[in-house]
């Protein structure tokens, strides 16, 4: 058998194992398939209708900690870059 016969059973080996046996992908059990997960989340968020007017409080953490972070990052100044010094090892 030549060696340019031998690639092309190769090849056609290969071809024929990608092909994945014919089976249809959509009907596997074994891979993702869609859930309508985004419909159940919406429903979830909007089962009061009064949370797409206004939002509700989130009484487990106080605010004033989210607002001192936020001024934090507006008023402090940038930190100046240390320069490597080339040493090798801490």
């Amino acid at each position: 058998m030549t060696p340019f016969i031998r690639g092309a059973l190769g090849l056609l080996g290969c071809l024929a194992a990608l092909t994945g046996c014919g089976r249809d992908p959509y009907q596997r059990n074994d891979v993702w398939y869609p859930t309508n997960a985004n419909t159940a989340n919406l429903a979830a968020m909007v089962a009061n209708p009064n949370d797409l007017v206004a939002g509700r409080s989130d009484n487990l953490q106080p605010a004033s900690s989210h607002v001192m972070a936020i001024e934090k990052i507006k008023l402090d100044t940038p930190k100046k870059i240390i320069e490597a010094t080339g040493a090798v090892g801490g």
